[in-house]
C-alpha cells in the first residue's frame, strides 16, 4: 500500500464517521496520515526544486494543511476536513505566488492544480492585464499540447468582457474568468502505482510556464 493510498483510506472512513468521538479514537491513524502527507511532500518538493528555483528551502511544515475546519460561520457542523492538501509554493501555504497544489480525497476527487487563485479584484485585474497584453505568450502555454490535453482552467468565468478590454481578442473566453487556476483531476487507482510521484512531478513540470505566466503578473500585483 503506498502512503497516498493510506490517506485515502484515513479519509474515507472519516468522511463517514467526521465527529469528534470517532476522531479522538483513531488519533492515531490521523498520526500516521499526516506524517505520510509530509514525508510525500518533503520528496515532491525535492523533486519541484530541481526545475523550480522558487522552492528552495521549502519544507513539508510550510506547506501541509490543517485538517481542522473553521466552523464558526458555516452551517456545516463538521469538525475536520474531508481532505488533506499541500501547497508548494514560495512562502509556503499562506504565499499568494502561483505554486503546486496536492489534494488528496477519495472517490475520485483528489487533483494536482496550479495558477493562480485570485483572492482579490486586484489580482483579477493583474491577471487579466497579462493575458490581453500578452496574447501571443498566453496562447502559446496554453495551446501546447502539454498543457492543453492536461489541465483545465478552473473558476468562474463572466458572461460579458470586463470593462477596459477588447471583446474581438483572441484571448477574450480566458480574460473573462474570475479565477486562473488550472487543475487536473486524479482517480483514486492513480495513487497506487509505485511510481505515482514522479508521474505528479511530471504533471507539475507541464504548469510551470503557466505559473511564471502568472507570477510576472503578480510582479505588477500592486502596480495596478
Amino acid at each position: 500500500m503506498t502512503q497516498a493510498r493510506e490517506i485515502l483510506d484515513f479519509l474515507k472512513d472519516l468522511a463517514a464517521n467526521n465527529d469528534r468521538e470517532w476522531f479522538a479514537e483513531n488519533k492515531a491513524r490521523y498520526t500516521s496520515a499526516m506524517d505520510a502527507l509530509k514525508e510525500m511532500v518533503d520528496r515532491l518538493i525535492g523533486e519541484l526544486q530541481t526545475f523550480d528555483g522558487d522552492l528552495a528551502y521549502l519544507q513539508a511544515k510550510d506547506c501541509v494543511y490543517r485538517i481542522y475546519r473553521d466552523i464558526r460561520f458555516s452551517p456545516d457542523k463538521s469538525p475536520y476536513k474531508r481532505h488533506m492538501a499541500a501547497y508548494m509554493s514560495c512562502g509556503g501555504r499562506k504565499s499568494i505566488r502561483t505554486g503546486y497544489y496536492l489534494h488528496l480525497q477519495p472517490n475520485g476527487e483528489s487533483l494536482l492544480a496550479g495558477g493562480l487563485y485570485c483572492v482579490d479584484s486586484k489580482m483579477v485585474k493583474a491577471a487579466r492585464k497579462a493575458i490581453s497584453d500578452n496574447a501571443e505568450e498566453f496562447l502559446e502555454i496554453v495551446n501546447d499540447a502539454s498543457f492543453s490535453d492536461t489541465f483545465e482552467v478552473m473558476g468562474e468565468k463572466l458572461k460579458r468582457m470586463p470593462l477596459g478590454f477588447d471583446a474581438d481578442s483572441p484571448v477574450a473566453e480566458f480574460v473573462k474568468h474570475k479565477d486562473f487556476s488550472i487543475c487536473k483531476r486524479l482517480p483514486d487507482d492513480f495513487f497506487d502505482r509505485a511510481e505515482w510521484e514522479s508521474e505528479a512531478v511530471e504533471l507539475f513540470r507541464r504548469m510551470k510556464r503557466y505559473n511564471d505566466f502568472m507570477n510576472s503578473a503578480l510582479d505588477d500585483y500592486y502596480n495596478v
